[in-house]
């Protein structure tokens, strides 16, 4: 995770990485342009040769919840401006533990694998969506199907389609390809597609999604930090699944999470083990769940799980090298703790005209909602007059009350709000043009929200 920040924001920041492990640091200094001290991010001396006194922002995610802690009291004391720390055990983040946030010196805790959790949880607890977000002060909502077999639309170009109205397609995922569509283009199937539209017609963006899918019977595999939330999370939702199921290959460990558990079944037992499988029924199951923390597991679980009737499949994903595997082979949902961890951090590092930034299937397209600034070079001039570089596409255009769905002809004005869909490489060059019109480097992943101090992640 460190190096995923690190890397994200050495292009446009001074970053200073810590690192404890000699070797680690040495592969680091030949990929990531970085200052790099060798050392316990927990030492005074250590902060002390890093400059910290000069940091605004101070990252501690280490694998340590203590040394975390230690590195942003110590970051505070030294008058570092904002301080995140990862923070895994429940006991520092709920009920009355006797330190409170700003006595720890932090100001934005964050739980990867709560993080994940949640994502999931909503994947499951919104079947026949795969992306689901609101923008323009929730004006607008956004909404990601696959193209399954009986989608009404298949083989269809775009402009033959009757859209909602006030809504676009604007991104089709194809395998590896990302495409920003014109009205000449086709859906077809397996495709990923994400719709933005007013979020009044919302119930209207579900056009596509008329097959029914169910969700009620959910087998996870891991019953660790994840696999525990999980389930919890879905207890506790008013439309919980009927059956929960979790395994975990520690016999102990399954007596301990059944008693966190409120109706879940917990099973001891190997998710690789075609017999074991069969054994728990995983071809009635509507959605499995692969997150043991191993990926090579992860992968040939899901492949058993699929291939033995399981309607959908979830994958956790550690190794960022294996994203191309999982999705490649039919897998319904791909998550990555490290990178949803690294994504949320990164938008602390933010411009005034950056509201949010989203990032939609393992970063393949970034989506930007910004305000154009006064004085901005685009003021008042037409969206094809601009020249923006292929691979950028307007969704929506909040002006005042009205939401508009723009075409080449739509002149951008200072004080809109744009909700932009773009290939990742084109993020910056952006978000310099919404600002001043010129076309510089101001960073990728700026803040979603501007959180309170203490606040949660």
């Amino acid at each position: 995770m460190g190096t995923e920040l690190a890397r994200s924001l050495s292009s446009d920041h001074d970053v200073v990485i810590i690192e404890q492990n000699k070797m680690v640091a040495t592969k680091l200094r030949n990929e990531i342009d970085c200052q790099f001290i060798l050392g316990n991010g927990a030492s005074t001396a250590v902060l002390e040769a890093a400059a910290v006194r000069k940091a605004g922002l101070l990252i501690a995610v280490t694998e340590t919840d203590e040394v975390n802690i230690i590195s942003c009291m110590l970051g505070k004391r030294f008058g570092v401006d904002k301080t995140v720390a990862r923070l895994r055990n429940s006991e520092y983040t709920h009920g009355k533990h006797i330190l409170h946030n700003e006595l720890m010196g932090i100001d934005y805790i964050i739980n990867p694998e709560r993080v994940a959790g949640e994502e999931i949880a909503h994947f499951i607890l919104n079947p026949g969506i795969i992306e689901s977000d609101y923008y323009a002060g929730g004006r607008v909502h956004l909404s990601g199907y696959r193209v399954d077999k009986g989608f009404p639309f298949i083989n269809k170009k775009l402009q033959n389609i009757k859209m909602p109205s006030g809504s676009i397609i604007c991104t089709i995922i194809r395998g590896d390809e990302v495409i920003l569509p014109g009205g000449g283009d086709v859906l077809l199937e397996e495709d990923e597609i994400y719709v933005l539209g007013k979020t009044s017609n919302r119930a209207t963006l579900f056009w596509g999604a008329k097959k029914e899918v169910s969700n009620q019977r959910v087998v996870i595999a891991g019953g660790g930090r994840v696999g525990l939330q999980l389930a919890q999370l879905l207890e506790q939702s008013p439309s919980a699944p009927h059956h929960i199921k979790v395994i975990d290959k520690d016999g102990d460990h399954c007596e301990e999470i059944s008693e966190e558990l409120k109706y879940t079944q917990v099973y001891h037992g190997d998710v690789t083990d075609v017999q074991f499988l069969k054994n728990i029924h995983i071809n009635e199951t509507d959605i499995f769940v692969a997150v043991t923390g191993d990926d090579e597991i992860n992968l040939l679980s899901t492949m058993l799980a699929r291939k033995m009737g399981a309607q959908r499949t979830v994958s956790e994903v550690i190794r960022q090298d294996y994203q191309l595997i999982l999705s490649s082979i039919g897998i319904d949902k791909v998550v990555s703790p490290r990178l949803l961890t690294a994504t949320i951090i990164m938008r602390l590092v933010r411009t005034d005209n950056i509201v949010s930034m989203s990032i939609l299937r393992d970063g393949k397209v970034q989506l930007m909602e910004a305000v154009i600034a006064q004085g901005s070079a685009i003021d008042g001039k037409r969206l094809k007059d601009i020249g923006f570089p292929k691979g950028v596409l307007f969704g929506a255009v909040a002006r005042e009350e009205k939401i508009i769905v723009p075409d080449g002809n739509q002149r951008i004005y200072a004080g809109d709000r744009v909700v932009v869909f773009m290939l990742p490489e084109h993020a910056d060059r952006l978000a310099g043009i919404f600002s001043t019109g010129k076309f510089r480097n101001i960073g990728s992943f700026p803040a979603l929200h501007k959180f309170n101090v203490g606040k949660n992640l």
